[in-house]
């Protein structure tokens, strides 16, 4: 569907991969699980147009971090579970937060593809498809095109809780998969739920040691000295702003981007939106992106070794080639940072109830 729309651009499986990365993200949620599906996918296709394999690579995975900034993501899942009080903030507004920022790397990434194509010459324009071949394509992926519309619109109408949406998009997935696609057995199951409980029990044993440590951080005073360290640097909300990205990314280096956020979040957001009058809705998205970013980070991003491993590309080469990705998404985070709050929460505002619980 998306090589039909775009794919006739010069270099356009890039695009394509750009596109293709915004609708995983409305299932998913998760950069991995989208580099995951993507990886083995694209990178051969974008290898076949003349994208070198590295080049891919980074493309695929620069690309993956739309997910975890989208509707659906799930670090605004737990950012909403684990803020209480006065920085606490309804979860279906931080989803819609994060979608003008999808758009703004979308554009962004496309633009580093352009310069990308121009500077290699990769790849030649193709005619269009023509409306017939896309309405054809629509037609066969309006199904799973449809998953993240259930998912939202159950939220946003109150037909589920954002937890209860994963049961709902389970639901959704395993009936097209039997009997529209006939792509799964009922023999596939036990196996599919095997490897999701592995993969479940790894996040859970994560985030229980993290809410290990920030209970006896939290005991211990550290919210209050965070306060003190904050406020004795600055009373400025754009220095403090500047200094929360400063230490987030800092953190994101070492620190893997859950435990990271269950560890931290509850501590800054009281601060950011006590002492220094931040939206709780701006601040939440800006946390949330500087810990995905580290997902691309040198030396440890756990995307950059899950591409790396499926595409075969060492991680060495694609720390190098990934520097325009994470250079765009910092002008972005940046940007986001010191826009005025209503740009960004000016959808959440027009689509949630001011009294939606948090």
């Amino acid at each position: 569907w998306a090589g039909t729309l775009i794919g006739h651009l010069r270099g356009g499986m890039a695009y394509v991969c750009q596109l293709t990365s915004m609708m995983v993200s409305g299932i998913s949620g998760s950069a991995q699980a989208d580099a995951a599906i993507m990886t083995p996918l694209l990178v051969p296709a974008m290898e076949k147009e003349g994208y070198p394999r590295d080049v891919a690579a980074s493309v695929v995975a620069g690309a993956s971090i739309k997910g975890p900034i989208g509707p659906i993501s799930i670090m605004f899942i737990v950012y909403g579970s684990i803020v209480e009080g006065t920085g606490g903030v309804a979860i279906n507004k931080l989803a819609l937060s994060g979608i003008p920022v999808q758009l703004a790397l979308f554009l962004a990434q496309a633009g580093v593809i352009a310069w990308i194509v121009r500077r290699r010459g990769i790849g030649v324009a193709r005619r269009f498809a023509g409306g017939r071949a896309v309405a054809l394509s629509s037609r066969s992926a309006l199904p799973v095109l449809a998953v993240p519309i259930v998912i939202l619109g159950g939220i946003e109408f109150g037909v589920f809780s954002p937890s209860e949406s994963a049961a709902a998009a389970l639901l959704v997935a395993l009936v097209l998969a039997f009997f529209w696609f006939g792509t799964l057995t009922f023999r596939d199951i036990p196996r599919l739920f095997a490897a999701a409980c592995v993969e479940t029990g790894i996040v859970l044993l994560l985030l229980g040691d993290s809410a290990i440590l920030s209970t006896n951080l939290s005991v211990n005073g550290f919210g209050q000295d965070l306060s003190r360290f904050l406020t004795g640097i600055t009373d400025n909300r754009y220095v403090f702003l500047l200094v929360v990205n400063l230490l987030l990314l800092a953190v994101g280096i070492f620190i893997e981007p859950l435990p990271a956020l269950y560890i931290l979040a509850p501590f800054l957001a009281p601060i950011a939106v006590d002492i220094y009058a931040v939206n709780p809705v701006h601040f939440g998205l800006i946390v949330v992106f500087n810990l995905v970013l580290a997902l691309i980070h040198p030396p440890i991003g756990l995307v950059l070794f899950l591409v790396s491993n499926i595409s075969k590309v060492s991680v060495e080469r694609l720390s190098i080639t990934i520097l325009p990705w994470l250079a765009v998404s910092l002008i972005i985070l940046f940007i986001v940072t010191f826009i005025p709050s209503g740009i960004i929460t000016w959808l959440p505002d027009l689509l949630v109830p001011s009294n939606a619980a948090p």
